[in-house]
């Protein structure tokens, strides 16, 4: 029997699932197992790790994903500067997530990166939490 194919959306979503059941370690687990995979990551796939740093309050964490997400040429999308924002209050650590913000609106942070647009003109369904 065929199980279902492991794609870059279903991994999303299991990443977002355990975020929201409070499952950090599992949902940084899926994370690391789409490289070992080779299923390639998507802003939503940062968007939904970043959320999952919640459960542990670990802003450290979620800015190094929102860095790697620019890294990887997603750029920083309003998702991801929510979710880090987010993260950030949540951790008492609310000087941060001003940062976020004024970063944000210096750099235009927030608009699609060309990546994104091009995904989304193929049709992309990617999920954004």
């Amino acid at each position: 029997s065929r199980g279902i194919e492991p794609t870059t959306k279903i991994y999303n979503q299991l990443i977002a699932v355990c975020g929201a059941g409070q499952q950090y370690g599992k949902a940084m687990e899926l994370f690391r197992e789409m490289d070992e995979k080779g299923i390639q990551r998507d802003a939503g796939t940062y968007v939904s790790a970043i959320n999952a740093c919640r459960a542990e309050q670990d802003f450290d964490h979620a800015l190094e994903l929102a860095r790697e997400s620019e890294q990887q040429g997603f750029g920083l999308e309003i998702a991801t500067a929510n979710s880090l924002m987010q993260v950030a209050m949540e951790g008492g650590r609310w000087q941060e997530a001003l940062g976020v913000f004024y970063d944000q609106r210096k750099n235009e942070f927030g608009r699609p990166s060309e990546k994104s647009r091009k995904n989304k003109r193929k049709g992309d369904t990617t999920i954004y939490n």
